[in-house]
């Protein structure tokens, strides 16, 4: 029997490679890793994928696993890694249809009834690398979503190539600078038009029909 998988994280950490190392600053206020951590990356600009890095133990602090609890005060050394052996990690095979593709993004076609991302196998996040090209330039990482559509949702979903079009990318979602338009099936008789302009939990939406 294998124990390697057995082993203590910090006996491990040599199938680990180092990306990005953070100094932090004197802080005057202590803040959890969680909401410091954001950003301070260029390989990791999103909270959710903190979070997910967090929970691998991929993150060190001072040179120890680090956890979502974890308040920073100032003066720690942050360190990201990522495993060095990713020739078995198993790619879900499915064709894609590629509506646009350059070296810093691309736009793919989802289809209804498959998960962007999460911990399932088969989602269009592990078939990425199997429909796009690599990007040439010298800051790319593996095809990333920057968005979400919901699993029964079919449409367009945006790409990053590069850590910097994946940061910028995701800026523009967060200033609001990128609009989705949906356009829904209903049946039963409905008016000749109309228009519904009322909160989905709590957000601002409106359904016209044309």
């Amino acid at each position: 029997m294998n124990f390697t998988n057995f082993l203590p994280l910090p006996l491990q950490q040599t199938d680990m490679q180092l990306l990005e190392t953070h100094k932090v600053p004197l802080l005057k206020t202590p803040i959890r890793l969680q909401e410091y951590g954001v950003g301070i990356f260029a390989t990791l600009p999103t909270k959710s994928g903190l979070k997910k890095a967090i929970k691998n133990n991929l993150i060190f602090v001072n040179g120890k696993p680090a956890t979502t609890a974890l308040f920073i005060k100032g003066n720690e050394t942050i360190e990201l890694f990522q495993t060095e052996d990713n020739t078995n990690k198993k790619h879900f095979h499915f064709p894609l249809e590629v509506l646009f593709e350059d070296d810093y993004l691309a736009i793919v076609y989802k289809p209804a009834g498959i998960l962007v991302s999460g911990n399932s196998f088969a989602t269009m996040d592990n078939t990425l690398t199997q429909n796009l090209q690599k990007s040439s330039l010298p800051n790319a990482t593996r095809p990333r979503p920057v968005h979400r559509l919901d699993y029964p949702t079919s449409g367009l979903l945006l790409i990053g190539k590069t850590t910097e079009s994946i940061i910028a990318l995701n800026k523009l979602f967060e200033q609001k600078k990128i609009q989705k338009t949906y356009f829904a099936i209903c049946i039963g008789k409905m008016k000749q038009n109309g228009e519904i302009d009322l909160p989905i939990d709590d957000k601002s939406a409106r359904f016209s029909k044309i």
